[in-house]
Order: structure tokens, then C-alpha cells, then sequence
């Protein structure tokens, strides 16, 4: 509420001091308001190989443009994209896009970043909200995200371990030799020892 009024003083000073052009005023109030730039990271980003699995799902890489914007944001427009996010993101989970996240703990994730967007949101209709309630929940829904693409990263990893591990154990089998063996008594059946007689 006081940086408000401070703007409106600002504002009322500038355009009475000097007779100044309306888009010169407008340029010195966007520069009062970049000084109130919220700065964060998301953290986790995803990893070069996965960004190309996943680059043919258009609706997690719009999300995490919008997201990716949110890293250095005022107040103001951290509020007024709230509704993006919230909308963008209930499109990625409505849509998984590849088989391996369709899974449910990937939508919980997802549904923790809606939450989060959903909060900024209502947090816009509120008009005494401080720009520490901002940044903080900024924060929470960069964490979120954070931890979507750490779950996504792990999925892919874990998968190539599997394909990795399918593959090695494949050799390995066809380099053991699992014919039966031959002896002058007879044919050793696999896991069986050859009974001996007593003489």
C-alpha cells in the first residue's frame, strides 16, 4: 500500500514538475517499477536429452515459458499471469503427453503447481497484498515446478537404466552357453546334479 502511494506521489510530481511528453512519464514509471523486481530460479531444470523426448508436447513447453518468466517478475505481472499459469496448466494435465508421465504421481505434481497458480490468482483480488506475500508464493510455485521437472528427469533416467540393463542382461545370456551337457552316463538335465549309483 506504501509503494502505492509513493508511485501515485511520483506520478503527480512528474507530470506537474515539467511538462513532459505521456510516453516519456510512462517510460520513468516502468523504470519505478522494474526496481521491484521479484528474482528467483525454478532450480531443477530439465536435462538436454529429456527436453528433446518431451519437445513434442506443446503444452508443458508453453507452461514452461509462462513459468520461465516468473524467474524475474513484478508484482504486478506475477498476479496478472496467475490466471495463464492456472489455465495452462490444468491443459498439461488434462493432456499428458508422453505414456512414460502419464502416471498419477506426475499429475499430482502437476496439481501442485495448479494450486500454487490458483493461489497467486485470489491473491490478485486482494488489494492490501504485500510484495513479500508476492515473492514468497513466486517462490512456492517455482519450487513446484522445480520439482516437476526433477520427477521428469528422474522418470527418463530411470528408464534409460532399465532399456541400459535389459540390454546388458540380453548379452550376457546369449554369451552363456545353456545347452545340456553331455556325460558318458547320460544327458545332466540344467539345475539337477547326475545321481550316482553306489557299486
Amino acid at each position: 500500500m506504501i509503494k502505492k502511494s509513493i508511485y501515485i506521489v511520483l506520478l503527480t510530481l512528474v507530470i506537474l514538475s515539467c511538462k513532459k511528453d505521456p510516453k516519456q512519464v510512462a517510460e520513468e514509471i516502468s523504470d519505478i517499477e522494474e526496481q521491484n523486481v521479484i528474482v528467483s530460479n525454478i532450480g531443477v531444470q530439465l536435462n538436454s536429452t529429456v527436453k528433446e523426448s518431451i519437445s513434442s508436447w506443446s503444452q508443458f513447453t508453453m507452461l514452461t515459458e509462462i513459468i520461465e518468466d516468473y524467474t524475474s517478475i513484478t508484482k504486478n505481472q506475477a498476479l496478472d499471469r496467475a490466471k495463464d499459469v492456472s489455465n495452462m496448466t490444468k491443459d498439461v494435465i488434462d493432456r499428458i503427453g508422453p505414456e512414460l508421465l502419464d502416471k498419477p504421481y506426475m499429475k499430482i505434481r502437476f496439481n501442485v503447481v495448479y494450486n500454487q497458480a490458483l493461489r497467486l490468482d485470489d491473491m490478485s483480488t486482494i488489494p492490501n497484498i504485500s510484495d513479500e506475500e508476492v515473492e514468497i508464493e513466486v517462490a512456492k510455485l517455482l519450487a513446484a515446478f522445480s520439482s516437476v521437472n526433477d520427477k521428469i528427469n528422474s522418470i527418463y533416467m530411470i528408464d534409460e537404466f532399465d532399456k541400459k540393463f535389459i540390454i546388458e542382461l540380453q548379452e550376457a545370456i546369449d554369451t552363456v552357453n545353456f545347452a545340456p551337457q553331455v556325460y558318458k552316463k547320460g544327458i545332466r538335465k540344467l539345475g539337477k546334479p547326475l545321481k550316482r549309483r553306489r557299486e
